[in-house]
């Protein structure tokens, strides 16, 4: 499933509630930005509430996430109630609150890309 869903239509300045389940890469995460951005400008949100799964994804687009959620003008609150995964581990710790259940999982793992695709500023 390839969506970010934000329901409509909300009053402004109230809480708004989405969900990504999703690889990340160039389209999904395309998706969860225009979605942020949109929540943002057209929503104008207290805060964006996001419960946020993914088994991981390309690396540049999930730090590319990262830094989007790091710069955000209103504060997004990721949740994990299942599994976060990869490279989405990073993505995940670019939101300004996180909130884990007791069951949820994440894994990290080192890149099983070959070194030439990975940029010289990452490799060890």
């Amino acid at each position: 499933m390839n969506q970010f869903v934000i329901p409509s239509p909300i009053p402004a300045k109230q809480d708004v509630y989405a969900f990504f389940f999703s690889e990340i890469n160039q389209i999904t995460g395309q998706r969860f930005m225009d979605g942020i951005s949109r929540a943002t400008h057209e929503l104008t949100p207290a805060r964006l509430h996001i419960l946020f799964q993914s088994s991981g994804g390309t690396i540049g687009d999930g730090i590319c996430l990262y830094n989007f959620l790091r710069k955000s003008p209103i504060e997004i609150i990721l949740y994990n109630s299942g599994i976060v995964s990869s490279i989405a581990v990073i993505s995940y710790l670019g939101a300004a609150k996180r909130i884990v259940s007791q069951h949820a999982t994440f894994m990290i793992h080192r890149s099983t890309a070959p070194p030439g695709t990975i940029p010289s500023i990452y490799r060890q």
